[in-house]
């Protein structure tokens, strides 16, 4: 699939001459923290915590102005500038996309030994009952999280920013698709056309941030803890913590910093945002519920402190999980309850 999409890609930059910004020079490449690169030939230090020999003439790279989200830097895995237009870096490609298939590959194995351990023809069913609608927040999430995961595995290999974000778009579709495909040969479970609607659109989403900054201020993120930590039972007949939404709790976190007007974001710290979240408890049980949750959240990429480049790629990475904090939970029908450090029974 990599090839595939590496010359799909190479295929698309010959026709369309690359993206439709203008080369920075060597003289013009400049680091976030505003300090220009030397000239050409000579290693410099960037503020991602990587020593490189800066590139030729030819090279079209994105300013690191223009490299953020949500108005806030990015990094790529290694932390070298992002290419404007398709330049593949054969060491980089080779080691990212060792790492990415071989990740996948595995997970293909782990799944096939308990998910799709028993087999069955392939059918069509759905399950939101069963799991009351929470495996589809699993599967917008799932959707998102793989493209942006694509994406930045073909930047590190030398993709250009755009031709990255569409292909790894459609990586994280086509992988998604793949799984769920699959479950339609697995005896308890089924090819389900609403898990594929809500993970078409996660991916849909991801790209649309890309192409509407206005978006970006509003992140899917995830929990797992194993239902028993905080006094709930696990999914009945859950195979792997897959598949065990009893313990998972789905959110869209808000960025309210840089949602704010300009005038009033030093008034507001730019680590704390404010998320909603549903999941749904002792599935498979009579006494099974739906939870809607509202609570703070933390953005660890504003808390934890800058590194060297894998570091900084990881901490910006973070921002996808949703750690505990203060929260209400509304367990429907009806009860309230308030929490210090969501979903552990520490109540106010």
């Amino acid at each position: 699939m990599f090839l595939c999409v590496l010359l799909v890609a190479m295929r698309c930059e010959c026709l369309s001459g690359g993206e439709n910004l203008s080369a920075v020079p060597d003289s013009a490449r400049v680091a976030p923290d505003g300090d220009a690169t030397g000239q050409m030939g000579e290693k410099n230090q960037d503020v991602h915590g990587t020593l490189n020999a800066a590139p030729s003439q030819e090279v079209r790279l994105v300013p690191w102005s223009e490299f953020t989200w949500a108005g806030s830097p990015r990094c790529t895995m290694d932390g070298a500038q992002p290419n404007l237009s398709t330049q593949i870096r054969p060491i980089p490609a080779a080691t990212v996309g060792g790492l990415y298939f071989g990740s996948l590959t595995w997970l293909h194995f782990y799944q096939k030994r308990t998910i799709w351990a028993a087999g069955s023809s392939f059918r069509i069913a759905d399950n939101y009952d069963e799991s009351l609608s929470a495996n589809y927040g699993g599967h917008f999430t799932g959707g998102y999280f793989l493209s942006y995961l694509s994406t930045e595995m073909l930047l590190t290999s030398g993709f250009g920013l755009k031709m990255a974000t569409i292909c790894g778009t459609l990586m994280g579709f086509a992988y998604q698709f793949y799984v769920e495909a699959l479950d339609g040969y697995g005896k308890d479970y089924g090819f389900s056309p609403y898990e594929f609607y809500w993970q078409t659109l996660g991916t849909i989403y991801y790209y649309a941030s890309y192409s509407w900054p206005a978006l970006q201020d509003f992140v899917p993120k995830t929990d797992y803890y194993p239902a028993s930590s905080f006094g709930q039972k696990q999914k009945y007949l859950s195979k792997t913590p897959i598949d065990d939404y009893s313990a998972w709790t789905f959110w869209m976190s808000a960025n309210v910093h840089h949602l704010l007007p300009s005038a009033t974001q030093r008034y507001y710290p730019d680590w704390l945002n404010l998320a909603v979240g549903y999941s749904a408890r002792n599935l498979g049980y009579p006494d099974r519920f739906r939870v809607l949750v509202f609570a703070l959240d933390f953005n660890l990429a504003k808390i934890l402190p800058k590194g060297g480049a894998v570091w900084n790629w990881w901490r910006q990475t973070l921002v996808f999980l949703k750690i505990p904090g203060p929260a209400l939970e509304i367990q429907m029908p009806g009860q309230k309850r308030l929490y210090l450090l969501y979903p552990f029974k520490v109540q106010l």
